[in-house]
């Protein structure tokens, strides 16, 4: 309770913190007595996606706990947070900051970052998206389902490509500074690299005796650093592993 004794504060087993006014305005005494959240805390469960935005000091995560958060990087604050009846899989924030795509059961949907919001305006018939990823110039979004990779167009919501080759999970996808390559890898041991224009795969490694878990391009799109389950760091171009650290 304030020392004014005109709010109370009530905080929840999963770390919420929730406010309710003592004393109401005359015109809002007839409404339902509600609590609201006062201040949002950090996830209550783990991290299943993150992405930063290219434009804006803005982080987009989401987690176990169904909720989808906004923070601010610069200011160390969160933006915006909002909690979903299903679970979500994977997110990916838009360049510009405007918009995010996340993985859900059913679809992956397109929300509005709104000032106390976030509003749906498109779905893609996808299940279970686990690893999506905007294009940076945010024309294109991947969205990798099991072992095959959608490229949609963001302004038309047209599928550009369906890129087909991955004998495992996807685990990883990253686009070239330019938008024309992109590379993915699994957790079987294998890592791709796409021509985005034809959709044709132009270089391939498979190590089956690494399972996959993030890559990386270069800044000149020439060189693939990886690493996996064999706990070192493969630098990659052209079809041929360069060096292992």
């Amino acid at each position: 309770m304030s020392p004014k004794e005109d709010l109370l504060i009530a905080l929840t087993s999963n770390l919420l913190l929730y406010s309710y006014p003592m004393r109401k305005k005359e015109s809002s005494l007839q409404k339902r007595n509600t609590f609201s959240i006062f201040l949002y805390p950090f996830h209550s469960e783990s991290i299943e996606g993150l992405d930063v935005c290219h434009r804006k000091p803005l982080i987009v995560t989401c987690s176990k706990d169904h909720t989808i958060r906004v923070w601010n990087y610069k200011t160390f604050g969160m933006e915006l947070a909002k909690k979903f009846r299903e679970e979500i899989y994977s997110v990916a924030i838009h360049p510009d900051g405007l918009y995010i795509a996340a993985g859900f059961a059913d679809k992956i949907r397109l929300l509005n970052i709104l000032i106390d919001d976030m509003r749906l305006f498109h779905e893609f018939p996808v299940r279970e998206c686990r690893v999506s990823l905007f294009s940076h110039g945010g024309h294109l979004l991947v969205a990798a389902i099991k072992d095959t990779i959608n490229v949609y167009n963001t302004i038309t919501f047209a599928t550009i490509h369906t890129l087909k080759g991955h004998q495992g999970q996807v685990t990883c996808v990253s686009w070239s500074l330019d938008d024309l390559k992109l590379v993915s890898c699994a957790d079987n041991g294998s890592l791709y690299e796409w021509n985005v224009a034809t959709g044709e795969r132009i270089h391939e490694i498979v190590v089956k005796t690494c399972s996959f878990s993030y890559l990386t391009l270069s800044p000149d799109s020439e060189n693939i650093y990886s690493v996996g389950s064999d706990k070192t760091v493969k630098h990659m171009a052209k079809s041929r592993i360069v060096q292992e650290i």
